[in-house]
């Protein structure tokens, strides 16, 4: 009978194979679930956006211009003090700009995170959302 317990050298590397068919597996997936939170994010984000700038022009027949300060000084901004969207509090787009056509009739919206990742929503009163 055999006094020495434990896992022989064909187990050990049965195992190890095994793991690392799995982490080569799950990786890729795990990235595709970060990229789609990351445009779930900018979705919600750019609607917020969307829904604060309709209500401002009904308000004031026109939709809003604004710049969003990402060197953190006390310009005004569109984040908190003119629209009430709050983007730093996401995870990966903490940002925004806005800019309106002449006429008032469409605005665009772009959202950027800190890796430079951005996606931008153009919204026209006779066309809708556009997402890019």
């Amino acid at each position: 009978m055999n006094k020495f317990k434990g896992f022989t050298l064909i187990e050990l590397v049965i195992t190890i194979a095994i793991v690392i068919i799995l982490s080569s597996i799950s990786a890729p997936l795990y990235k595709n679930h970060v990229k789609n939170a990351k445009v779930t994010e900018a979705y919600a984000l750019l609607g917020a956006i969307r829904d604060a700038q309709l209500l401002y022009r009904a308000e004031y027949r026109t939709f809003l211009y604004c710049r969003n300060s990402s060197a953190g000084n006390s310009e005004a901004t569109c984040n908190d003090e003119v629209l009430g969207v709050n983007a730093r509090a996401n995870k990966y787009y903490t940002w925004f700009n806005v800019g309106h056509s002449a006429n008032a009739s469409s605005f665009t919206a772009w959202v950027q995170s800190p890796t430079y990742y951005t996606m931008r929503l153009i919204y026209s009163l006779t066309n809708g959302s556009t997402y890019l």
